[in-house]
């Protein structure tokens, strides 16, 4: 849905793989200008980024300038609340949007400080913002997480806990959530989330969102997720973009967009 239907909300998540230049061809220097691009030309409300180091955030805020949006953005690094280790930052249209508050914790037991959380491989993050619409005075929160890629129990209990936040945050608000889950919606760490309005649900059984750089590799999990924990009133389907380069993929994740009217 275009900019300038008030009502309209575009949402989307985005792995867009750590800065490592052991990725040779698909290291971040070769791809960063035109996946910039990319999400400039998406036209976006809301973005929910994971695995992106603090020199990626610099460049990324620095070359997303389309028309008529001015994106702020909130999040830490998630190895010293400040600037070390991947951020997940939610970037959003300071235009449209009003920032009431913000912040972060670990997905660990003691959600306060960096921690590796249960049986998790890597200390893990969430950050969130409560935004009002300043078309329609709407308010809702957005939470935006990259859950551990080994660690089943750290993946049920980091829903569990970022359930418990969002009640402590924004209490009977309405509540978005988007990110990197590293499995599949089916996986019984989500139980708690099997009512909520979700992207995963306009998907068929051989869509994918993680998969290689490499387009010759066919199939994947869906693990990029949106989710909403209210009903909304009309929607487009949730879509997973593919986006290219020099016959390469962007990221080894795919973006999911989805347009919402609250």
């Amino acid at each position: 849905m275009g900019f300038a239907q008030n009502s309209w909300t575009k949402f989307m998540t985005y792995n867009i793989r750590y800065n490592n230049t052991a990725d040779g061809l698909d290291a971040w220097d070769n791809r960063k200008a035109e996946l910039i691009r990319f999400v400039e030309s998406q036209n976006l409300d809301i973005i929910g980024f994971q695995e992106v180091l603090v020199e990626q955030l610099k460049e990324v805020q620095a070359g997303l300038n389309p028309t008529g949006r001015k994106y702020e953005w909130v999040g830490v690094g998630r190895d010293d609340g400040k600037v070390k280790g991947e951020f997940a930052p939610i970037f959003y249209d300071g235009n449209r949007y009003k920032k009431i508050s913000s912040g972060h914790f670990w997905l660990a037991p003691n959600s306060e400080q960096p921690q590796l959380g249960w049986d998790a491989a890597c200390i893990r993050i969430c950050t969130y913002v409560v935004l009002k619409d300043l078309r329609n005075g709407e308010t809702f929160s957005v939470f935006n997480a990259h859950l551990d890629h080994v660690g089943s129990v750290a993946r049920a209990e980091s829903a569990k806990l970022m359930q418990r936040k969002m009640k402590e945050i924004h209490p009977k608000g309405k509540h978005v959530l988007m990110g990197d889950f590293n499995a599949d919606l089916t996986d019984s760490a989500f139980s708690g989330f099997r009512s909520w309005e979700n992207s995963r649900k306009d998907f068929g059984p051989k869509e994918y969102t993680y998969s290689t750089f490499d387009p010759t590799v066919l199939g994947g999990p869906v693990i990029d997720h949106i989710l909403f924990d209210f009903r909304v009133s009309n929607k487009q389907k949730a879509r997973i973009l593919r986006p290219m380069f020099k016959n390469r993929y962007l990221s080894d994740h795919f973006p999911v967009v989805w347009d919402v009217q609250f």
